[in-house]
């Protein structure tokens, strides 16, 4: 087999690779929101039923947890977000072996031809990768952005409620302890 034979098939498990941490990256967020929406209705639900001081200072194990969850949830989506920029870095040297980052058509091998300067590989996502000197400077670049960004301002929300949240459970309990 040839080098770009192999370069061939890595290609091809590179965009899968790609395309499963992608999903596992939005499987991750789903769980872990179903998770907060969980914790945070079930604190909010036991602060209308609570009666006694106690119950409030049992309460205060909600927003704790929703503190901590938050924060996992993102550690764990970082670790996957940052793995699938990384397979689209191997992506991009792949698509650059490959000639696909090259005008591929010779004009005369083709009738009617259009688009035959532009490479196969979107003008857009290389214009993207050229202002970087190394893929770990591309890298860098794009840990907080798109979705990404909204997701951990997402979880540091979530944070941010579940200390309000706190320091309403324990004013409560401390109110009705007097």
């Amino acid at each position: 087999m040839t080098w770009k034979g192999n370069t061939l098939d890595l290609y091809k498990v590179v965009v899968d690779e790609e395309l499963k941490l992608i999903s596992m990256h939005q499987d991750r967020i789903k769980f872990f929101t179903g998770l907060l929406s969980g914790l945070v209705a079930g604190t909010v639900a036991g602060l209308f039923k609570s009666e006694y001081w106690y119950h409030y200072a049992l309460m205060g194990l909600g927003p704790v947890l929703i503190i901590v969850a938050c924060h996992i949830a993102e550690q764990s989506i970082f670790r996957l977000y940052q793995r699938f920029l990384e397979a689209v870095t191997v992506r991009a040297k792949l698509e650059q072996l490959l000639g696909m980052a090259e005008s591929p058509m010779e004009l005369d091998q083709v009738s009617d031809p259009y688009w035959a300067e532009e490479p196969i590989v979107a003008p857009r996502h290389l214009e993207s990768r050229k202002r970087y000197k190394t893929s770990g400077e591309w890298l860098q670049a794009h840990f907080d952005k798109g979705s990404h960004r909204w997701t951990i301002r997402l979880f540091r929300g979530g944070q941010a409620l579940g200390a309000v949240l706190l320091v309403l459970v324990s004013l409560l309990a401390w109110s009705k302890y007097q």
